[in-house]
Protein backbone atom coordinates (compact mmCIF):
# COMPACT_ATOMS: atom_id res chain seq x y z
CA UNK A 1 0.00 0.00 0.00
CA UNK A 2 1.79 3.22 -1.17
CA UNK A 3 2.00 6.50 0.85
CA UNK A 4 -1.15 8.25 -0.78
CA UNK A 5 -3.60 5.50 -0.59
CA UNK A 6 -2.38 5.36 3.12
CA UNK A 7 -3.34 9.27 3.81
CA UNK A 8 -6.27 9.21 1.99
CA UNK A 9 -7.60 6.38 4.21
CA UNK A 10 -6.18 8.18 7.16
CA UNK A 11 -8.36 11.39 5.82
CA UNK A 12 -11.50 9.18 5.22
CA UNK A 13 -11.18 7.64 8.99
CA UNK A 14 -10.87 10.70 10.70
CA UNK A 15 -13.55 12.62 8.54
CA UNK A 16 -16.09 9.93 9.59
CA UNK A 17 -14.83 9.95 13.13
CA UNK A 18 -15.36 13.39 13.09
CA UNK A 19 -18.74 12.85 11.83
CA UNK A 20 -19.59 10.64 14.89
CA UNK A 21 -18.58 13.44 16.92
CA UNK A 22 -20.73 15.69 14.91
CA UNK A 23 -17.91 17.98 14.30
CA UNK A 24 -18.56 18.68 10.57
CA UNK A 25 -19.43 21.75 9.18
CA UNK A 26 -22.81 22.67 9.02
CA UNK A 27 -24.57 22.17 5.34
CA UNK A 28 -28.10 23.36 3.99
CA UNK A 29 -30.19 20.74 3.69
CA UNK A 30 -30.84 19.21 0.01
CA UNK A 31 -33.95 18.72 -1.69
CA UNK A 32 -34.29 15.51 -3.59
CA UNK A 33 -36.15 13.35 -5.81
CA UNK A 34 -37.05 10.07 -3.95
CA UNK A 35 -37.81 7.28 -6.57
CA UNK A 36 -39.64 4.29 -6.39
CA UNK A 37 -38.14 1.31 -8.52
CA UNK A 38 -42.37 -0.26 -8.94
CA UNK A 39 -45.27 1.68 -8.43
CA UNK A 40 -48.87 0.90 -8.65
CA UNK A 41 -51.39 2.52 -11.16
CA UNK A 42 -54.16 2.22 -9.37
CA UNK A 43 -55.79 2.30 -6.07
CA UNK A 44 -55.88 -1.78 -5.44
CA UNK A 45 -52.67 -1.76 -7.22
CA UNK A 46 -54.24 -4.40 -10.10
CA UNK A 47 -51.49 -3.01 -12.52
CA UNK A 48 -48.14 -2.33 -11.79
CA UNK A 49 -44.98 -1.24 -13.56
CA UNK A 50 -41.19 -1.03 -12.73
CA UNK A 51 -39.39 2.19 -13.56
CA UNK A 52 -37.29 2.07 -17.16
CA UNK A 53 -34.42 3.29 -14.70
CA UNK A 54 -34.40 0.65 -11.92
CA UNK A 55 -35.27 -2.22 -15.01
CA UNK A 56 -32.47 -4.46 -13.16
CA UNK A 57 -34.40 -5.42 -10.29
CA UNK A 58 -37.36 -6.76 -12.52
CA UNK A 59 -34.77 -8.44 -14.99
CA UNK A 60 -33.19 -9.92 -11.72
CA UNK A 61 -36.27 -11.33 -10.87
CA UNK A 62 -36.57 -9.30 -7.71
CA UNK A 63 -40.50 -9.84 -5.79
CA UNK A 64 -43.12 -7.14 -6.52
CA UNK A 65 -42.95 -6.46 -3.05
CA UNK A 66 -40.02 -5.87 -2.42
CA UNK A 67 -39.45 -3.45 -5.70
CA UNK A 68 -42.67 -1.45 -4.77
CA UNK A 69 -41.00 -0.54 -1.21
CA UNK A 70 -37.95 0.14 -2.66
CA UNK A 71 -36.98 3.87 -2.26
CA UNK A 72 -33.68 5.74 -4.03
CA UNK A 73 -32.88 8.85 -4.50
CA UNK A 74 -30.16 10.00 -7.49
CA UNK A 75 -28.38 13.03 -6.59
CA UNK A 76 -25.84 13.07 -9.01
CA UNK A 77 -26.05 11.16 -12.56
CA UNK A 78 -23.73 12.44 -14.73
CA UNK A 79 -23.35 10.89 -18.90
CA UNK A 80 -21.84 7.32 -18.47
CA UNK A 81 -18.54 7.54 -20.10
CA UNK A 82 -17.77 10.98 -17.47
CA UNK A 83 -18.14 8.96 -14.34
CA UNK A 84 -15.08 8.44 -12.72
CA UNK A 85 -16.64 7.73 -9.10
CA UNK A 86 -19.32 5.57 -7.71
CA UNK A 87 -21.21 6.97 -4.55
CA UNK A 88 -23.60 4.65 -2.77
CA UNK A 89 -25.08 4.84 0.42
CA UNK A 90 -27.74 2.97 1.81
CA UNK A 91 -29.92 3.21 5.56
CA UNK A 92 -31.01 0.55 7.34
CA UNK A 93 -33.91 -1.49 7.56
CA UNK A 94 -37.32 0.49 7.72
CA UNK A 95 -39.60 -0.59 10.38
CA UNK A 96 -43.23 -0.71 9.53
CA UNK A 97 -44.95 2.23 9.19
CA UNK A 98 -44.06 6.06 7.35
CA UNK A 99 -40.14 5.67 7.76
CA UNK A 100 -37.74 6.59 10.14
CA UNK A 101 -34.59 8.93 9.75
CA UNK A 102 -30.83 8.15 9.14
CA UNK A 103 -28.04 10.09 9.85
CA UNK A 104 -26.71 8.06 6.98
CA UNK A 105 -28.52 9.21 3.98
CA UNK A 106 -29.98 11.98 5.97
CA UNK A 107 -33.51 11.30 5.40
CA UNK A 108 -36.15 12.22 7.99
CA UNK A 109 -39.17 10.69 9.97
CA UNK A 110 -41.88 10.04 8.11
CA UNK A 111 -40.62 10.23 4.61
CA UNK A 112 -43.13 7.71 3.15
CA UNK A 113 -46.09 9.77 4.54
CA UNK A 114 -48.21 11.02 1.34
CA UNK A 115 -45.96 9.30 -0.53
CA UNK A 116 -47.74 5.94 -0.90
CA UNK A 117 -47.08 3.11 -3.74
CA UNK A 118 -49.34 4.60 -6.27
CA UNK A 119 -46.17 7.82 -6.52
CA UNK A 120 -43.34 7.09 -8.53
CA UNK A 121 -41.32 9.39 -7.12
CA UNK A 122 -42.23 12.24 -4.05
CA UNK A 123 -39.77 15.46 -3.55
CA UNK A 124 -37.66 14.61 -0.07
CA UNK A 125 -34.85 16.13 1.48
CA UNK A 126 -31.72 14.98 3.17
CA UNK A 127 -30.44 16.75 6.49
CA UNK A 128 -27.00 18.62 5.70
CA UNK A 129 -25.40 17.10 8.98
CA UNK A 130 -25.83 13.63 7.14
CA UNK A 131 -22.72 11.57 5.59
CA UNK A 132 -24.51 12.02 2.53
CA UNK A 133 -24.58 15.74 2.55
CA UNK A 134 -21.28 15.82 3.74
CA UNK A 135 -19.90 13.39 1.44
CA UNK A 136 -21.47 15.47 -1.48
CA UNK A 137 -19.53 17.91 -1.05
CA UNK A 138 -16.38 16.27 -0.86
CA UNK A 139 -13.58 17.10 -2.46
CA UNK A 140 -13.17 13.48 -3.50
CA UNK A 141 -16.38 13.58 -5.37
CA UNK A 142 -16.30 16.39 -7.86
CA UNK A 143 -20.56 17.01 -9.01
CA UNK A 144 -19.23 16.83 -12.68
CA UNK A 145 -17.90 13.06 -12.63
CA UNK A 146 -19.78 11.66 -9.88
CA UNK A 147 -22.82 9.38 -9.61
CA UNK A 148 -24.01 9.48 -5.84
CA UNK A 149 -27.15 7.80 -5.06
CA UNK A 150 -28.91 6.68 -1.66
CA UNK A 151 -31.32 4.44 -0.77
CA UNK A 152 -33.83 5.49 1.87
CA UNK A 153 -35.40 2.33 1.70
CA UNK A 154 -32.90 -0.44 -0.09
CA UNK A 155 -35.54 -3.59 1.31
CA UNK A 156 -32.62 -5.29 2.01
CA UNK A 157 -34.36 -6.80 5.13
CA UNK A 158 -33.00 -8.94 7.46
CA UNK A 159 -35.39 -11.77 7.53
CA UNK A 160 -35.58 -11.94 3.61
CA UNK A 161 -34.79 -15.25 2.08
CA UNK A 162 -31.32 -16.20 1.03
CA UNK A 163 -32.14 -16.32 -2.35
CA UNK A 164 -33.80 -13.34 -2.67
CA UNK A 165 -31.12 -11.51 -1.03
CA UNK A 166 -29.05 -12.55 -3.68
CA UNK A 167 -31.66 -11.35 -6.36
CA UNK A 168 -31.42 -7.75 -4.48
CA UNK A 169 -28.17 -7.55 -4.53
CA UNK A 170 -27.70 -8.66 -8.05
CA UNK A 171 -30.16 -5.85 -8.89
CA UNK A 172 -27.77 -2.92 -6.95
CA UNK A 173 -25.15 -4.53 -8.39
CA UNK A 174 -25.66 -4.62 -11.99
CA UNK A 175 -27.92 -1.13 -11.74
CA UNK A 176 -24.47 0.65 -10.38
CA UNK A 177 -22.37 -1.00 -13.35
CA UNK A 178 -24.30 0.70 -15.93
CA UNK A 179 -23.59 4.36 -14.61
CA UNK A 180 -19.58 3.74 -15.21
CA UNK A 181 -17.45 2.29 -17.65
CA UNK A 182 -14.95 0.25 -15.38
CA UNK A 183 -11.97 1.43 -17.58
CA UNK A 184 -13.12 4.79 -16.39
CA UNK A 185 -13.78 4.18 -12.79
CA UNK A 186 -11.08 6.09 -10.69
CA UNK A 187 -13.07 5.46 -7.18
CA UNK A 188 -15.61 3.65 -5.52
CA UNK A 189 -17.55 4.68 -2.14
CA UNK A 190 -19.96 1.96 -0.54
CA UNK A 191 -21.51 3.16 2.70
CA UNK A 192 -24.45 2.05 4.92
CA UNK A 193 -26.06 1.70 8.31
CA UNK A 194 -27.04 -1.94 10.00
CA UNK A 195 -28.85 -3.61 7.21
CA UNK A 196 -27.86 -1.29 4.50
CA UNK A 197 -24.01 -1.32 5.88
CA UNK A 198 -24.30 -5.52 5.07
CA UNK A 199 -25.90 -4.47 1.53
CA UNK A 200 -22.25 -2.05 1.36
CA UNK A 201 -19.86 -4.56 2.27
CA UNK A 202 -22.14 -7.32 0.08
CA UNK A 203 -22.10 -5.08 -3.05
CA UNK A 204 -18.03 -4.21 -2.62
CA UNK A 205 -17.31 -8.47 -2.23
CA UNK A 206 -19.39 -8.73 -5.53
CA UNK A 207 -17.52 -6.19 -7.24
CA UNK A 208 -13.93 -7.48 -6.25
CA UNK A 209 -14.80 -10.83 -7.81
CA UNK A 210 -15.68 -8.77 -10.98
CA UNK A 211 -12.24 -8.78 -13.10
CA UNK A 212 -13.41 -5.74 -14.29
CA UNK A 213 -13.76 -3.99 -10.88
CA UNK A 214 -11.37 -5.45 -8.82
CA UNK A 215 -8.56 -3.49 -9.46
CA UNK A 216 -10.59 -0.12 -8.70
CA UNK A 217 -10.12 1.83 -5.45
CA UNK A 218 -13.11 0.59 -3.00
CA UNK A 219 -13.77 2.20 0.12
CA UNK A 220 -16.41 0.47 2.19
CA UNK A 221 -18.18 2.16 5.38
CA UNK A 222 -20.44 -0.06 7.65
CA UNK A 223 -21.82 1.55 10.55
CA UNK A 224 -23.15 -1.35 13.23
CA UNK A 225 -23.47 -3.35 9.66
CA UNK A 226 -25.82 -5.69 10.58
CA UNK A 227 -25.57 -9.15 8.71
CA UNK A 228 -27.60 -12.41 9.16
CA UNK A 229 -25.47 -14.96 11.00
CA UNK A 230 -27.01 -17.91 10.10
CA UNK A 231 -27.34 -17.21 6.05
CA UNK A 232 -23.69 -16.60 6.55
CA UNK A 233 -23.58 -13.35 4.71
CA UNK A 234 -20.30 -11.60 4.53
CA UNK A 235 -18.75 -15.14 7.15
CA UNK A 236 -21.01 -13.65 10.08
CA UNK A 237 -21.09 -16.98 12.17
CA UNK A 238 -22.69 -15.69 15.39
CA UNK A 239 -25.30 -13.34 16.47
CA UNK A 240 -22.94 -10.46 17.56
CA UNK A 241 -23.56 -7.69 14.61
CA UNK A 242 -20.62 -5.82 12.74
CA UNK A 243 -19.69 -2.69 14.10
CA UNK A 244 -18.39 0.62 12.27
CA UNK A 245 -15.98 0.13 9.88
CA UNK A 246 -14.40 1.72 7.38
CA UNK A 247 -11.63 -0.33 4.94
CA UNK A 248 -10.30 0.43 1.56
CA UNK A 249 -9.85 -2.59 -0.66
Amino acid sequence: MNNQIIRFLAHWVILFGAFQAKAFEPKSDLSVNLERVRYCHNFWCTRQDTQTEYLAWEQEGVSNTHQLYTQIARLRQPAREDVRNLVFIAAGQQPPGYGSESAVTGQGDNYKRNCGISEKSCSRSIDGRSLARQVLDSEYFPADDTFFAVAFDAQFNYLVSSGEKSRIESAYLNWLKSKAYASNLESIYLAGSSRGGCLAMRLAKALRNDPDFRNIRTIVHSFDGVCKWDQNEMGVTSSFSVTRKTQLI
